[in-house]
């Protein structure tokens, strides 16, 4: 945060109005922000100017009372005993701790059953302690470089500086009491939780001792102990501060307490034991944790993790697991993620289940109802979404995508954070400073282990759904049974009603410890209204209120709703007023077991495969066993007919493994697949295809439009119509600024809006559909708007891709103003790539920002895939400046072959090379015989040309049959560099080399899927692109070449 409001200063409310707007960047109307002020507080702005110039004008001492009270020797004998040598800053805590230490000192030494007071009230100074330091931290390192820059820390080196200001400064009263009067929401927000954390500890012993005759009876083992200690915040805060605690015994033996009734976990046990007692077949009785209850509290037992003794036990540890992931599904479960799963030997336990039966708060009235828009809402409820099974959250915005799996079957391996977060550099001494960066997440109890070592789920993806389809099957064959007994299990139980991911909560809460709103309390309530930003529309003004109401006090925002019931209550147990859900809880549950059938069940094993997509162990799973034709002297026997059976084939399978929506009455389709991102092609999450050329309906709808001209059949052209329906859709509400969130959008050529332009443009064409190309021609400007605002500039996202095809619209028109305004755009895009580009040498360039340079050199993602773009400009401009850019990208890319002379780094690590049109030599090729065909030459053009023809011919395949990376896009560029080179040699080997690949691989395998159940449907990485290959060659290579963007 920037521009913080001095308190001292005289401001006008206009400029305090602009300041605090500037936490909102979204808005950009006053009337929006006052929305916003009066759904978060229920007032109006002029009355929180008036309590911010009030707090602002306060003499008020309450922050500094503490420092008035004088403490008995008890308490002060207890904090000498405590270590504060790893404690950081403890001398500015301890006022605060001690004052709410000494006002519950009498309370605490009248708790029966503690077995050491003066221990259990050192663990407890230690354990505020650990509260409060996260929310003052970055104060205090500001005001020690503050202090720095005043030249007031004593010392000789940078330690002994800090030293000073820990122990000497933070030691001084009227040091401290300045710092209290200057920040005072800190303090108020500290002094809360210091009360609430101690009376909270206080309250979990007291209802222990309360309940020792049955712990006793529930818990062996337990009897004869005292309490040692409490470990509170072992979660997140909710409802005044209360969270998942360790009551430790003497013994070493351990509780789990949770503030709430586990009402829930006892019908769960229960039903665990039903099933456990009927005769189901192969089903493998479940392991529920034990529990005792009030009405208010909870007690469980410490899951500990143990390891199995042998492959049998893990075998059974992941059947059981599919078993959990069939009755979590049929429950509508959420949340099941890698902390909330311990693997205890053979059995895998559950030990959160506040998510068990999910409250569904989506809004029915807003919801899409096109194919891809039911595509999301079916995996929305389907096992993926459950997080049991593998489950990749994402970085956004990065160029090399970072991925970190919180699923409760992953994470059996130290992970890098996708995100950046607040971490400490240069601690203890006084160049402290806070930096962002990724930490590391280490690996949870979840994954079990044969003789220390973790057996990883992706190995035993029989075993897990051999289980889910065991119980599934005898759900199937006994609805109504099941119906009855989770009616009679779960009437009228609290559960938790999620409204918005818990880490949009944590940011937020994170974010308001900033020190520029722990000054004046109206700052920090502003700040947290950004909660008020949220997809959830409906009824935003009570639950944004309640929200805020929560992130104030320093909790996660807490909503819960009764099973049988269609209202949200607030942390407060208050009815959320107006706020409606579809339908209960229970309701969902037997609307969900009632869906259940065999089509739904291949369905979610579908799902299951394709969640373990992204880390399966075949590696082989893809190769094609094709090698590059050496004859020269085979004849060629395959015939057209042959070819057009399979093209019609795939269209028909694409057809029936499509998703239908309806939207205004009328039908759409798309497809299920993986999202893919980043310039190293990350699979991150199951999503509909999207609406892109690369693994999108653009791309397969290109496909049905040049097979339903080739064959003439019109159930590919009504598919060709059914899939674009989509993509005019989303250019439609590109033009409304309507964009859903969903939808991971760029102005690129093969994931973003001149892609979709590029495939309607060409299947208009095809399918002799003018109004589609009008569509294209009429939205033109919609590209100048967002060229302006990227900052990728590669052919698959950025603005290369859209040059090339403005380039192609350019091509396909006759109309002179139509030209006369894609020349314009041409041009625009081409001044940004010169005025964007980085001097690697002094000759030599690439189109990244220096000092995050990561310097791709490939046809897809790097520099021969601008210049190729760049040099079809030229041959219509005649720019002489381009031919400058495109040697010094040529510079670059020479700079980066390898030792060898045989093939180009991916990139700058000079690690790794590739063969493939994305990566390395294919694609250098494609750009090489680009730059020949549209005028280019120099010294090493055909060198180049030779080096890269012979490494993709002797190394190009035997891949997979894609065209971004396996044998069809390489020979693909083979044949077309054959017919730019006039090889008919060559060309005559890459029919052979296709032939060998349609009749030995294709015929057998076009079929088998990706992996198991799934398939990809796109072009670049699809059947889609299978299709597009047999017909290029069905068609002697006449239709357009996707490659370069024909």
């Amino acid at each position: 945060m920037n521009n913080v409001i001095n308190s001292e200063e005289k401001i006008s409310h206009s400029d305090l109005v602009d300041y605090w707007m500037k936490f909102f960047p979204e808005i950009n109307k006053i009337e929006e922000f006052e929305t916003i002020i009066r759904e978060i507080s229920n007032k109006d702005l002029e009355s929180l100017i008036e309590e911010w110039e009030n707090n602002t004008c306060s003499n008020s001492n309450k922050e500094t009372v503490i420092f008035e009270q004088a403490y008995p020797n008890v308490i002060e004998k207890i904090f000498r005993k405590i270590d504060v040598q790893y404690l950081q800053f403890f001398n500015f805590f301890e006022p605060i701790i001690k004052y709410y230490i000494n006002k519950n000192y009498e309370n605490i030494i009248k708790i029966e059953n503690v077995y050491n007071y003066e221990l259990f009230i050192c663990d407890i100074i230690k354990q505020i302690y650990k509260k409060l330091y996260p929310i003052a931290y970055r104060v205090l390192i500001l005001e020690i470089n503050i202090a720095k820059k005043k030249n007031i820390l004593d010392g000789d080196s940078k330690e002994e500086r800090f030293e000073f200001f820990s122990n000497t400064l933070l030691k001084n009263v009227k040091f401290l009491k300045e710092l209290f009067k200057e920040y005072k929401e800190l303090i108020s927000l500290l002094q809360y939780q210091a009360e609430v954390q101690i009376q909270y500890i206080i309250d979990i012993t007291e209802d222990t001792n309360s309940q020792l005759f049955h712990l006793y009876k529930k818990f062996k083992g337990l009897k004869g102990n005292s309490i040692k200690t409490i470990s509170i915040g072992l979660g997140d805060a909710h409802q005044g501060g209360k969270s998942v605690s360790f009551i430790n015994f003497t013994s070493g033996y351990r509780l789990v307490y949770k503030p709430r009734s586990l009402e829930m976990e006892d019908s769960y046990e229960k039903l665990l034991r039903w099933f456990n007692n009927k005769t189901i077949p192969h089903f493998k009785p479940l392991y529920p944790a034990k529990i005792h209850y009030t009405d208010n509290s909870g007690w469980m037992e410490f899951i500990e993790f143990k390891q199995c003794n042998n492959i049998k036990e893990i075998k059974d540890f992941y059947y059981r697991t599919g078993q959990l992931l069939c009755l979590l599904y049929a429950l509508n479960s959420k949340d099941f993620h890698h902390e909330n799963l311990i693997a205890q030997g053979s059995q895998p336990i559950l030990v959160d289940l506040e998510s068990l039966l999910h409250v569904n708060v989506g809004d029915s009235e807003n919801e899409e109802k096109d194919s891809m828009g039911f595509i999301e809402r079916m995996i929305k409820s389907s096992v993926y979404s459950i997080y049991l099974l593998p489950s990749r959250i994402i970085s956004s915005g990065e160029t090399n995508v970072q991925v970190l799996d919180v699923g409760g079957l992953n994470g059996h391996q130290e992970q890098k954070s996708p995100f950046k977060t607040s971490v400490v550099a240069n601690s203890n001494t006084d160049e402290i400073k806070i930096e962002k960066d990724y930490t590391v997440i280490s690996p949870e109890n979840n994954n079990p282990k044969v003789n220390g070592k973790v057996q990883a789920s992706q190995y035993y993806i029989d075993d897990i759904e051999e289980g889910f389809t065991c119980l599934y099957n005898w759900i199937l064959e006994n609805k109504q049974m099941f119906i009855k007994k989770i009616s009679d299990l779960f009437s009228q139980i609290k559960c938790r009603a999620i409204l918005k991911p818990t880490f949009v909560y944590s940011r937020l809460l994170h974010t308001s410890f900033h020190p520029d709103v722990l000054r004046n309390p109206i700052d920090r309530n502003i700040l947290l209204g950004r909660i008020a930003i949220s997809s959830l529309k409906r009824n935003v003004n009570e639950v944004s209120f309640n929200e805020v109401k929560d992130l104030l006090r320093g909790d996660i925002p807490y909503f819960t709703a009764y099973t049988n019931s269609s209202r949200i209550e607030t942390s407060k147990n208050e009815v959320v007023e107006d706020f409606y859900i579809r339908s209960s809880p229970l309701d969902n549950v037997r609307e969900k077991i009632l869906s259940f059938s065999s089509k739904d069940l291949e369905k979610q094993l579908t799902i299951i495969d394709l969640s373990f997509a992204h880390n399966a162990t075949d590696k082989n799973r893809h190769t094609t066993g094709v090698e590059f034709s050496s004859s020269l002297t085979d004849s060629t026997t395959l015939t057209r007919d042959e070819q057009l059976k399979l093209a019609i084939k795939i269209g028909d399978r694409l057809i029936a493994k499509s998703i239908e929506g309806n939207e205004k009455d009328s039908v759409d389709r798309s497809w299920l697949g993986l999202m893919i991102m980043g310039k190293n092609e990350v699979t991150t999450r199951i999503s509909s295809v999207g609406p892109d050329l690369y693994r999108g309906n653009s791309g397969i709808g290109m496909y049905f439009a040049f097979l339903a001209s080739i064959t003439g059949e019109k159930r590919f052209e009504a598919a060709t119509i059914e899939t674009i329906k989509p993509i005019i859709r989303f250019i439609d509400r590109l033009k409304n600024n309507e964009i859903n969130e969903r939808i991971e959008f760029s102005v690129g050529a093969f994931t973003g809006l001149s892609g979709i332009m590029y495939a309607l443009s060409h299947i208009g064409k095809y399918i002799q559909r003018n109004d589609l190309i009008d569509i294209v021609y009429d939205n033109i400007d919609l590209l100048l708007k967002y060229i302006k605002s990227t900052s990728n500039y590669d052919l698959v996202s950025g603005l290369a891709g859209c040059l090339g095809v403005v380039i192609s619209l350019y091509d396909n028109t006759t109309s002179v103003d139509k030209k006369k305004q894609l020349l314009c755009l041409a041009n625009e895009i081409y001044r940004q790539l010169k005025d964007n580009y980085t001097f690697y040498s002094e000759k030599s360039i690439l189109w990244e920002p220096f000092e995050e340079a990561e310097g791709y050199t490939g046809f897809a993602h790097g520099t021969s895939g601008i210049s190729a773009n760049l040099m079809r400009l030229y041959n219509i401009n005649k720019n002489e400046e381009i031919l400058s850019l495109v040697e010094k990208s040529l510079s670059f890319e020479r700079s980066m072959l390898n030792e060898e002379g045989t093939n180009w780094y991916i990139n700058l690590n000079q690690q790794s090379s590739s063969l493939a049109w994305c990566h390395g030599a294919p694609g250098i090729l494609l750009n090489r015989i680009l730059l020949k065909k549209f005028g280019y030459d120099d010294e090493f053009l055909d060198q180049e040309i030779k080096v890269a023809l012979t490494t993709t011919i002797e190394n190009g395949f035997n891949l997979n049959n894609t065209l971004c990376h396996g044998d069809l896009g390489n020979l693909f560029i083979l044949d077309y560099a054959a017919k730019i080179l006039s090889d008919k040699k060559l060309e005559k080997r890459c029919k052979l080399t296709y032939e060998r690949f349609f009749k030995d691989y294709l015929l057998e395998s076009w079929d088998k899927g990706m992996f198991r159940r799934f398939e990809n449907y796109g072009l670049m990485i699809g059947l889609s692109g299978v299709g597009y290959s047999i017909l290029q060659n069905v068609t002697n290579h006449n239709l357009p070449n996707v490659l370069w963007l024909e």
